[in-house]
């Protein structure tokens, strides 16, 4: 990844100011996406719950998030949603520091939990693309995204591209070259081992 995420220290702390300096706080939450729950618990435990009502949208059921909405429906959400305290039992604020010394680097959202996964979890959702027929590598990244949708999570292209680099590692997929950095154009093909 071209620069690092060097940049993300830099917006954390802007985004740390801005909460410091106001105390009255609405955050909207899509409890079945993995990444807003995560930004809820490490909220919490950075900040606390004073002044925070929450915005819980079920509704939309959407594993992505709610940040992935239009105006509409954002819109109708602020206008018509109700808001609610923040609930301990719920929403525990010690869950991320749980969370962080199982030292996973992946997420999901389980019965209702946000809990941690082995980075290997997707793998098999990648292996049943991989055929014996040679397909290129983003064709097979982008089928196993929808399937992994379809199953009820959300997974980030570039961690799917990572994992069919160790599957090829490992040997469990073939490859007819290497499969590209961010950003770099590659026509990898790519088929199942067996």
């Amino acid at each position: 990844f071209a620069g690092g995420w060097a940049w993300i220290v830099e917006h954390v702390a802007e985004f740390e100011a801005l909460v410091e300096g106001h105390p009255d706080r609405l955050i909207w939450i899509e409890p079945r996406s993995a990444h807003e729950l995560s930004g809820l618990y490490w909220y919490l435990e950075r900040f606390g719950s004073s002044g925070t009502q929450l915005l819980v949208a079920p509704q939309y059921k959407s594993m992505i998030g709610l940040g992935v909405r239009g105006t509409e429906s954002m819109a109708d959400l602020l206008d018509n949603f109700p808001r609610e305290a923040w609930a301990e039992d719920r929403f525990s604020a010690k869950r991320w520091s749980d969370l962080r010394r199982e030292d996973s680097l992946l997420r999901i959202v389980k019965d209702d939990v946000l809990q941690s996964a082995p980075s290997d979890h997707f793998d098999e959702f990648l292996l049943k693309r991989c055929s014996s027929i040679w397909t290129e590598w983003m064709r097979v990244v982008g089928n196993t995204m929808i399937d992994v949708w379809d199953a009820g999570h959300d997974v980030d292209d570039l961690f799917l591209q990572w994992r069919l680099r160790e599957l090829i590692h490992r040997g469990a997929v073939a490859a007819n070259g290497d499969l590209p950095l961010y950003g770099q154009p590659a026509v990898t093909l790519v088929r199942s081992a067996g």
